[in-house]
This record gives structure tokens, C-alpha cells and sequence, in this order.
């Protein structure tokens, strides 16, 4: 960690989730004040000079008594315009276009895409650190991405695409372990259109292609799992075997679980992401932080088949010297209740009280439907 991390951890450490929020907006829009332009960097840092015939080169016209900052923007904001954007798009094939959309969500925190994938030459999407492997980082520049964002829900085949590309993404975090069938269904019933399973295969095929380091899931024969899955492949077939699948209303309702990997409301993670800090030793045997134990400890519970087992990695983590011993009192308060609500894996989305319930409700319809011959002898 380092000092400008620690310092802004102990900042946030004591805030309420409203501060927190309003804290970290407000560094964000510092650190982005002191970002030289993007676009700048990935042009090649050229000179006023080239600027300006980079300008005359393109029919830009405004530009001679300006800054080089003041230039760059006038560039980008005369070229970059709303049909640019769809000439470009134009030209790309439809890995490209899958593959700028997955640009487009990692550049929108900060992170690049490696790829092999080339584009056609333009002021959309930049291709830099070649390494010795033919891999490249794929850059969207900063200052175009909130108008390209909005681009993108105008156009109508990039929608499309993202649909599917974010569809499979939340699916794979609410379920951990599905079959190709569930996914088409799911293809079929939010995005309307009909998908064969060929179909889906081609389509899980191409993304593992394109986006192997970026995707959250890896393809089996006929299932799809993720790839924080700790379920021993062998026992596959068992969970697969009479799945039932906890299914959203809406397509919205579902997307919803590409953000929220660990299903669970913004409120409850951060009030458990809180206590945990507040309750992992410093001088830790691991050293491992609040952020990794608390990843591990809500990946741990969707794998969870009831909570003893949960409580049981809670009090083996005090043992061990991790969490401080008044985790005991306060565990049971803390924890239980984010792992009731919590999607579970082992249960393909429901949580582990709504999957009783259902089998109980199957129990009971399977037994009206029984009729009892001894009742009717004599």
C-alpha cells in the first residue's frame, strides 16, 4: 500500500457510506484535474507545430492563436463528432466492434485492454506498448469516453452487442455454474431474439477468443462457469443435474448483477466491508488487507451451503490471528444477514432460505398429487 493509499484509507476509515461517497468523488475529480490530456500521450506528445498541421491536415479551422491544450480540445471536438463516431464503427468487423465495447467499460475505471486485435486508423480508439508477443493496450481517450458512452446506447448493433456481452457477464455472476441451455433461454426471454444453441456456443467461443484476461467466465462441454468458481470440476455434474435457476423480471433486473458481483445491495456491502476492516489485525500473520479478506470471506459465502459453514471460516480467521477476537460477539449480527441475502452459487441464484422454500413448495406439490390407495380400502 501505498502512502497516498494508506492516507486516503484512514480518511475514509470513520465516515458514514454518505461521506465515504462524497470523499472519494471529490479526490477523483481532483487526481482527473492533475491527468495531462489523454489524447496528447496517445497522438505521440506532437508539438504546437504538428498540432497545427494536424488541424489544417483535417480542415480544422480556429486553432492558430491557441494554446496546445486549447488545440487538442478543439481537435477532438471538431473531428470526434457523433458521425465520425458511426463512419468509424462502420468500418470495423464484428470482433472489433466486441472488442470496443469491452475497451470502452475497462477505460470508463482507468484499466486498458490487451489485445492482438487490430482497428482501422482512427481518433476513436488507440493502440500503444506493443509487446514482444504482438499484444497491445487498447485506449479509448479519456476526454471522448462519456460522449462515446452515449453513442453507444444510440447505435442500435453496438446495443445489441453490449446487451449480449453484459447479459452473459451478470448471468455468470449470479449462477457460477450454468448450462448453455439456461443461457439461451436467457438470451432468448430478455433480449428477444431467438438464439440456437450453436448459436450460443459460437458466441461463447468468440468472446473467450477476443477477451480471454477481461471475461468473468470459462467455457466447458455444454456449461458455462465462472472463474471464481471453487467447486471441484468432478462435482459439475451433480449442481448441473435438476438446476434450477433463479431468473430476474427484467433484463434490467439482471444486469444488475454485472456490477454486483456478490448480488447484494450497495448499503449492506459497504457496512460489512466496514466492520471487517475495523476487524482484521494490522500485524496480521498474511498481511493480507480488509479489501482481499473481504473479497475471499463473500466469494467464500457463495459457495456456502449453509451459514455454519460461513461462521466456521469466521472463527478459524480469529484462531489464525487475521480478525480480532471480538469478531465473536459481533459476527453473528454482521454476517449472517448479508449471506441470507446473498445469490448463492451452490444454489444457481437463490439464496439458501428462498431454495428451501422452493423444495418445500415442490415437496408438498408433489405429494397432492399422490393418491393414497390405502385410504380407500376397507
Amino acid at each position: 500500500m501505498t502512502t497516498w493509499d494508506k492516507a486516503l484509507t484512514d480518511l475514509l476509515k470513520n465516515q458514514g457510506l454518505d461521506d465515504k461517497k462524497q470523499l472519494e468523488k471529490a479526490f477523483e475529480t481532483l487526481l482527473k484535474r492533475e491527468e495531462p490530456n489523454q489524447l496528447i500521450r496517445l497522438l505521440g506528445n506532437p508539438t504546437v507545430d504538428e498540432l497545427k498541421q494536424l488541424c489544417k491536415s483535417n480542415r480544422v479551422k480556429g486553432y492558430s492563436n491557441l494554446k496546445k491544450d486549447e488545440i487538442v480540445k478543439l481537435f477532438e471536438k471538431s473531428i470526434v463528432t457523433k458521425t465520425y463516431f458511426n463512419t468509424e464503427i462502420e468500418k470495423m468487423d464484428e470482433d472489433q466492434k466486441r472488442l470496443f465495447l469491452q475497451t470502452l467499460n475497462f477505460n470508463v475505471v482507468g484499466e486498458p485492454v490487451e489485445s492482438d486485435v487490430t482497428f482501422p486508423k482512427s481518433y476513436l480508439i488507440f493502440e500503444t506498448e506493443r509487446d514482444t508477443q504482438g499484444k497491445h493496450l487498447l485506449w479509448i481517450p479519456q476526454e471522448i469516453i462519456e460522449r462515446v458512452e452515449k453513442w453507444v446506447k444510440q447505435h442500435k448493433e453496438l446495443m445489441q452487442l453490449k446487451q449480449q456481452q453484459d447479459l452473459i457477464e451478470a448471468a455468470t455472476n449470479l449462477y457460477g455454474l450454468y448450462s448453455f441451455s439456461q443461457l439461451q433461454h436467457l438470451c432468448n426471454q430478455y433480449l428477444e431474439k431467438h438464439y440456437s444453441l450453436l448459436d450460443i456456443r459460437k458466441q461463447l467461443n468468440r468472446l473467450g477468443r477476443l477477451m480471454p484476461e477481461t471475461i468473468n467466465f470459462r467455457v466447458g462441454d455444454g456449461f458455462i462457469t465462472s472463474v471464481g468458481l471453487e467447486i471441484e470440476p468432478n462435482e459439475y455434474a451433480y449442481f448441473l443435474k435438476d438446476a434450477k435457476y433463479y431468473e430476474p423480471d427484467t433484463l434490467q433486473e439482471l444486469l444488475y448483477y454485472q456490477t454486483h458481483v456478490f448480488g447484494i445491495d450497495e448499503p449492506t456491502y459497504f457496512n460489512f466491508v466496514s466492520w471487517l476492516a475495523k476487524n482484521i489485525r494490522e500485524d496480521n500473520p498474511f498481511n493480507v488487507t480488509g479489501e482481499q479478506l473481504s473479497v475471499e470471506i463473500l466469494t467464500m459465502m457463495k459457495h456456502a451451503v449453509e451459514y455454519e459453514m460461513v461462521i466456521d471460516v469466521i472463527y478459524s480467521l480469529i484462531q489464525d490471528g487475521i480478525l480480532r477476537k471480538r469478531v465473536e460477539q459481533t459476527a453473528q449480527n454482521k454476517v449472517k444477514p448479508v449471506y441470507m441475502k446473498m445469490r448463492n452459487w451452490v444454489y444457481h441464484g437463490y439464496t439458501f432460505e428462498e431454495y428451501m422454500a422452493l423444495k418445500e413448495q415442490e415437496e408438498r406439490h408433489k405429494q397432492t398429487n399422490v393418491i393414497d390407495f390405502n385410504q380407500y380400502k376397507k
